[in-house]
């Protein structure tokens, strides 16, 4: 789920690269250009890189995972390219390459850009200029990267998908584009945001930002991002849940909000005001009860609530529960902290708390 869109667009691009591999040589027999290699470079003009094209799908790959440094990687595109106008550029596991420097494309265009599990630190302000209007899919994870170039995305009209997880982040400003449907920030050591980084955001749809230290949310955070429908916060510092943190203009829309492995142990009963039809992970918490004064209208919003390893005591206070099958089959992997399923408890058990269950157990916080 936390990669679940990374994962399935990286199982996309690499069955392409595959079948750019196994087709590239067969695929440009038979061509009625005077050039074999078409519509690929000549292979010695761009090594290291190299160039691969399925005529099936009519898709030109560029893999330059063995360059040496930021110098060479350039020179390679001073070549003669037959084409300019690439669907994918990938760099893997390099050890060599630390900056990518401006215009070192020179003229050559991608759709997407994949570079991962390397070395690289920085990315100039015009490293990708050219692409402005090509550009659509931008993965640079699990690298080093420590500087990158937010202020410019607006430029890149098309570009759809955004993702830095794993790299050495710290500053993110307010980050504008009109056209980013997904973002990718988690596992930096962010400790500079503004208190609204992505209202300038209005077509975002899936929002990660895990594991950065996050011990707090703005009220209103997502106010203006109406297509948004998932956000993961997994791997936080997350303590309390305060009102109005999950209010969405398009409440409907929202489909998953994961907070897992944080340390929640208070929840306001406005936490997800108006959220509807959502999947609401809370697993590894420390949710210790279930207050009917916080949960019954979130529930009764037709939300799925998991809560899988928190340690429930159980008491009066899931009677309300236990007595709503419907409802309490919204709450799932629930477990009492004694090892019981809360599915599995006897309703007759809780008949001494029909006086207290309805009761408002506090006036701000609802510990949970």
């Amino acid at each position: 789920m936390y990669y679940s869109y990374h994962k399935s667009v990286l199982l996309v691009v690499v069955c392409l690269s595959i079948s750019c591999i196994e087709q590239g040589s067969a695929a440009t027999h038979g061509s009625p250009r005077d050039d074999p290699h078409f519509p690929c470079p000549i292979p010695e003009d761009i090594e290291p890189c190299t160039c691969y094209y399925d005529a099936e799908l009519s898709t030109l790959c560029l893999d330059c995972s063995h360059v040496k440094d930021s110098d060479q990687l350039a020179q390679v595109f001073q070549a003669p390219f037959p084409v300019s106008t690439f669907q994918n550029f990938t760099i893997d596991s390099n050890e060599d390459l630390f900056v990518i420097k401006n215009d070192t494309f020179n003229g050559v265009t991608f759709e997407e850009i994949w570079i991962s599990w390397s070395v690289l630190e920085k990315i100039q302000i015009n490293a990708f200029a050219g692409m402005e209007s090509t550009l659509k899919r931008l993965f640079l994870y699990h690298n080093e990267i420590s500087k990158f170039p937010f202020f410019v995305l607006d430029n890149y009209v098309v570009l759809e998908a955004l993702s830095l997880i794993s790299n050495d982040i710290t500053y993110v400003p307010s980050i504008k584009s009109r056209s980013l449907k997904y973002l990718e920030l988690g596992l930096n050591p962010i400790d500079n945001m503004p208190v609204n980084p992505f209202i300038h955001l209005p077509k975002l749809e899936k929002l990660h930002v895990e594991a950065i230290g996050l011990t707090e949310l703005k009220q209103g955070l997502f106010e203006y991002n109406c297509d948004l429908n998932y956000i993961s916060l997994w791997g936080n510092e997350l303590r309390h849940l305060e009102p109005y943190w999950f209010s969405f203009p398009g409440a409907d829309s929202m489909k998953q909000i994961v907070l897992n492995h944080n340390f929640m142990s208070v929840v306001h009963k406005d936490a997800f005001s108006g959220v509807s039809g959502s999947h609401i992970y809370m697993e590894f918490n420390e949710i210790e009860t279930i207050k009917e004064s916080v949960w019954r209208h979130v529930l009764q919003g037709n939300n799925t609530i998991y809560l899988l390893g928190n340690h429930l005591q159980c008491g009066c206070d899931v009677a309300w529960l236990v007595w709503d099958r419907p409802l309490l089959d919204q709450l799932v992997e629930a477990k009492c902290s004694d090892g019981q399923y809360l599915v599995n408890l006897d309703p007759d058990s809780f008949s001494g708390c029909e006086t207290t269950t309805t009761q408002s157990s506090i006036t701000t916080f609802t510990v949970e």
